[in-house]
């Protein structure tokens, strides 16, 4: 059990993903920037992604994965409603922290090219 997914909050965070295996989710919806309000009452300046059940929680997106999904997909982000992505976290230096987990796009799993990634 991951201890990040036992507190409560609506958005993925990085230390939620597997390090080792991508996890495949189905975009619900994308939510533009500034068109929704984190607890505190301030708006989030970035597209907010949703994905299908059984994923619970959504992806603020940042420019480095909207163009990953952009290189899959194309850059007209209504056209990624109901396409696959993968998940993963990755480890780099951000916020003033080394090797910070994060939320990475790394593509999505083919399964006509028999399992693996566009």
């Amino acid at each position: 059990m991951n201890y990040a997914t036992e507190f409560p909050g609506e958005y993925l965070e990085g230390e939620m993903l597997p390090q080792d295996k991508p996890i495949e989710v189905t975009i619900d919806r994308i939510d533009p920037s500034g068109t929704v309000k984190a607890a505190d009452g301030t708006r989030i300046e970035r597209p907010i992604i949703h994905f299908k059940p059984p994923a619970k929680r959504a992806l603020i997106a940042n420019k480095t994965n909207c163009r990953a999904v952009a290189r899959l997909y194309g850059p007209d982000m209504d056209n990624w409603i109901g396409k696959k992505i993968s998940l993963i976290q990755r480890r780099i230096d951000c916020f003033g922290e080394k090797d910070y987990p994060v939320c990475r796009v790394v593509g999505a799993v083919d399964r006509r090219r028999g399992g693996r990634r566009k």
